[in-house]
């Protein structure tokens, strides 16, 4: 077992701890490999609550940058609410649960937001599809085809 995979484990297991959450293994190996070397350093590996510049690198780089959200989907709410769930005593907080933390938050904003569109997408289509079939259902006279021209 390699380092990498024994951090996974040890992050696993403080997803269940502190924050009771059964975490989806694969999206943590993601988001850990997505951590690059850092999570191999002890200082660089954790993550402040109670630091700003943090926090701000958080949102712009993490939030902003890699999942495209912008300043409206109330990100500065959604990383206070993963400090709560994390525990704001909690000294150790390290990057990769804290990043599968706020993904998994922001996803399920921004799931139903896409999910809310989609269904109005459908609606919009299957709204359409019926004018056609009504039109189509019609019956036809010899004189619709002049008509319609």
């Amino acid at each position: 077992m390699n380092e990498r995979e024994k951090l996974i484990i040890k992050y696993a297991s403080d997803l269940k701890e502190k924050c009771n959450v059964n975490p989806n293994m694969e999206l943590l190996t993601k988001v850990t490999i997505g951590c690059g070397p850092s999570i191999y350093n002890s200082d660089s590996s954790t993550l402040s609550g109670n630091n700003e510049s943090e926090l701000k690198t958080v949102r712009d780089k993490f939030l902003i940058k890699k999942l495209g959200l912008t300043i409206e989907d109330n990100l500065d709410q959604g990383i206070e609410a993963v400090i709560e769930q994390y525990g704001r005593s909690n000294r150790h907080k390290y990057r990769a649960v804290f990043l599968l933390l706020i993904n998994t938050a922001f996803w399920k904003r921004v799931g139903l937001l896409i999910a809310h569109n989609i269904h109005s997408t459908i609606g919009t289509i299957c709204c359409h599809a019926f004018l056609i079939l009504s039109l189509l259902s019609l019956p036809l006279r010899h004189d619709t085809h002049r008509r319609l021209q």
